[in-house]
This record gives C-alpha cells, sequence and structure tokens, in this order.
C-alpha cells in the first residue's frame, strides 16, 4: 500500500486516498492478532468517508463529507456507544474558509488570504463569538514567511521577523507585554539540514547537532537511517529491505542502549496490496491483516 512508494510522499495526508482512488477499493479492513482493529471505507474517488477505530475507547467512529472540489465539508465523531461527541463544519468562500464547531454550528475559526498583500489573517472565535485571538503572517513575492504577529483579546502580545543579514537568517521575536515594554529577542536560524535532489532528508539537524542521518536505494526507496541524541549518542538505527528495489518486504530497529530488537516482515496478495504484517519484538510477536473490498464496476 502506502508504505511502497518514494520515502519524500509517504506520509502525505493524500497518499492513502490515491491509493484508494486507483485501486477503486471501497474498504479497508485491519486485523490484530484476530481482531478487527480498524475499518476505513472510501467514496468512488478515494476519499475516507467512514473511519472505525475499536481500540480507541474515547473516539470510535469518524465520519467524513465532501463538496465536488474533494474539499472536506463536515466531520463528526463518536464514542464507542454511539453517541455523537463533537464535530466540525467547513465553508469556503473566495479567498475565504470558516470552521464551524458542532454541536450548533458555532463559528470557531476563519482564515483569509489577502491577495494583493500577501498575508493570511486567522481568527479565532470564543463561545459568544469574541474575538479571543488572531494571527497575520505576511509572506514575500517568493511565497516566504517575513512577518508573523500575534493578537489576544485584540491586542498584539507577540511578533516574529524573519530576514537575511550577511548571508545568515535571523529572527526577532518581539513581545509586548501589558507593562508597555518592548522586548526584543533575536535568534540565528539554523539551516543546517542537508537534503537530495528528491527532497529526501540526508542530514537531519537540532542547531548545530545532528539528530539523523539517511540512506535512498536508486528507487528513491528509505534503506538505512541512524539516529542520534546529545545524552547517548547513536541510539538506534533502521533497516529497509525491498523486492525489486521498490517493494517493502522487511524493516528492523535496533536500540543500541538497551539491546532490544523489533522486525517487521510485510507479506502481500497476488495483486500486490499488502496482505500481512509479522511484528517480532523481542520474544513476543504479533500478526496485522488487511482485508480489501473493491467497488463494484
Amino acid at each position: 500500500m502506502t508504505l511502497n512508494v518514494p520515502q519524500n510522499i509517504r506520509n502525505s495526508n493524500g497518499v492513502l486516498s490515491k491509493f484508494a482512488l486507483k485501486n477503486n477499493l471501497k474498504q479497508l479492513l485491519c486485523i490484530r492478532n484476530g481482531h478487527i482493529s480498524s475499518e476505513i471505507n472510501f467514496d468512488k474517488n478515494g476519499n475516507v468517508i467512514t473511519k472505525i477505530e475499536n481500540d480507541n475507547k474515547v473516539i470510535n467512529k469518524s465520519e467524513f463529507k465532501y463538496d465536488k472540489e474533494g474539499r472536506v465539508i463536515k466531520t463528526s465523531h463518536y464514542s464507542p456507544n454511539g453517541d455523537f461527541k463533537y464535530g466540525y463544519e467547513y465553508e469556503y468562500l473566495e479567498n475565504t474558509k470558516l470552521t464551524y464547531e458542532n454541536p450548533g454550528r458555532i463559528l470557531k475559526n476563519k482564515v483569509v488570504f489577502i491577495k494583493e498583500k500577501n498575508q493570511n489573517v486567522s481568527i479565532d472565535y470564543g463561545t459568544n463569538q469574541q474575538i479571543t485571538s488572531k494571527k497575520i503572517e505576511i509572506f514575500t513575492a517568493n511565497e516566504e514567511l517575513k512577518q508573523k504577529q500575534e493578537y489576544s483579546n485584540d491586542r498584539l502580545n507577540r511578533e516574529f521577523i524573519y530576514y537575511t543579514k550577511d548571508g545568515e537568517k535571523y529572527k526577532d521575536e518581539i513581545f509586548y507585554p501589558e507593562s508597555g515594554e518592548k522586548i526584543i529577542e533575536t535568534k540565528k536560524i539554523s539551516d543546517n539540514d542537508v537534503f537530495d535532489k528528491n527532497s529526501n532528508a540526508i542530514t537531519n539537524y537540532y542547531g548545530d547537532f545532528k539528530v539523523s542521518e539517511h540512506k535512498y536505494n536508486s528507487a528513491n526507496r528509505l534503506i538505512l537511517s541512524d539516529y542520534y541524541s546529545t545524552k547517548n549518542g547513536h541510539w538506534k538505527k533502521e533497516i529497509y529491505e525491498y523486492k525489486n528495489d521498490t517493494i517493502l518486504i522487511k524493516k528492523s530497529q535496533n536500540y543500541m542502549l538497551t539491546g532490544k530488537n523489533k522486525i517487521y516482515q510485510f507479506n502481500y496478495n497476488n495483486v500486490g496490496f499488502l496482505e500481512k504484517v509479522n511484528k517480532i519484538d523481542g520474544t513476543e510477536e504479533e500478526t496485522f491483516e488487511y482485508k480489501y473490498q473493491l467497488n463494484e464496476k
């Protein structure tokens, strides 16, 4: 399924919907150790319309509705006993998105994009429809963020200004406390992360500290990840194995500090759909099975 796509788009929210649309998928069942743990149902456009998670004891079922352009317009969430808990409705106007909370269809948020000013304005509302907070983001012509202002109870309380000086990137964080004093903190923005030509992360940094390294095969699939911490050094290694360089068949996790290892083995059916995952964690083993129902043509 979505495992077998290039790493740089694997976590994209649209990957599962694209898979469902491409394969005319109507329903996906996940079975954990012989019991159904989740059920996802799709419309004919690949959109998720219902999701049931039996392991979730708070919100068991979620429903989604979409407009003709594929944008979500309503979500509803239910407890395991079937009681409606909460939900949202979304209305799309020209350059504006409105978010309402249910029950009651109470306006909670409004986002406006002012094209001529390259601005995004997001406004949050309280229970009495009063403005509780506001955020203004201002972008350059290249769509890079250059300024952000945060308001609370109609008062500017924090501002961020982004700029480049002597080839280095900086951020001024400006505080406006009620005392009237203006406080400015200037921070250098570290931009050390390294990416390849396919937008895959090669090296990730936190400030100047390297937190992870990654390697990919010729088919743009992740094959090795190493993770580091300032306290414990090299603490985890992940290895990925593929069939024909594209179909993931095994993932291994090695935790250096504890000596523990986890292994995931992936099996597919005769049409290439993920059918079973065996997870081995020390002496414990779990099995995840996947069942598919297609739309009738």
